[in-house]
């Protein structure tokens, strides 16, 4: 897959963040972990003891960052479901 070893032709940027690679090389299970408190979360589980307001300030930053990523995916399933929504109407015509 290009971007996993080689360069990526367009780099990824993401909060600030550019990728020249795939993402998914940086996972670790510590990435993993924190994509499992996201959801969590969002339920109004704190990953640390404490509350909301007692949270170190990197999750609140975590969270915005997956939150970004998770809302990237949504738009570009949407746009591919569109796409062949629109494919699918046109061959219908046919």
């Amino acid at each position: 897959m290009l971007g996993c070893k080689d360069r990526v032709p367009t780099p990824l940027t993401q909060e600030n963040l550019t990728y020249h690679r795939c993402p998914g090389n940086f996972a670790s299970n510590q990435s993993y972990a924190w994509l499992e408190y996201h959801e969590k979360f969002k339920l109004g589980v704190m990953p640390f003891s404490g509350g909301y307001y007692e949270q170190p300030a990197k999750v609140f930053e975590i969270m915005r960052i997956v939150d970004s990523f998770k809302l990237q995916r949504d738009v570009e399933k949407a746009k591919q479901a569109e796409l062949k929504q629109k494919v699918g109407v046109k061959r219908g015509r046919k």
